[in-house]
């Protein structure tokens, strides 16, 4: 099992770069899981990248509905409630953003690897799990 954090989800959905490797990771066959967090993170990028012309409004609407039957079928999705403390302490450790903490967290409790397309919090939390994996094509 492995935890994906937003930064990898939204390119299951989107164009952006490094979209082969999130589907190679996707299509790997390792169980995904993610905090309940993870829907409504993914969902909001997505918007935000419509409403700044990034994509169309169209492309939104179709991604947004790829994202739920992924969701469905592909993501186990986990209550972070337990979490939360955990990721209030890394997140202060860290000096980092909370929401980003409760994906490490949730990868630190399951003790499992972290997959994020965010180089800056996978420099950062490498420092305190070192499970933590920057996305690339060989995962």
């Amino acid at each position: 099992m492995i935890v994906v954090d937003a930064s990898v989800a939204v390119k299951w959905l989107t164009g952006e770069q490094d979209r082969e490797a999130a589907n190679e990771l996707l299509g790997s066959g390792e169980p995904i899981a993610g905090p309940f967090l993870l829907r409504t993170e993914v969902a909001a990028a997505v918007a935000r990248k419509a409403r700044f012309g990034e994509i169309t409004r169209d492309d939104a609407a179709a991604a947004i509905a790829l994202w739920t039957g992924v969701i469905r079928s592909d993501v186990d999705l986990l209550a972070e409630d337990a979490d939360l403390p955990r990721a209030l302490a890394l997140s202060l450790e860290l000096n980092h953003p909370l929401q980003d903490c409760v994906y490490l967290a949730l990868a630190e409790r399951l003790d499992v690897p972290l997959i994020t397309a965010d180089e800056k919090f996978a420099v950062k939390a490498r420092r305190r799990y070192p499970h933590v994996r920057k996305l690339t094509g060989r995962h």
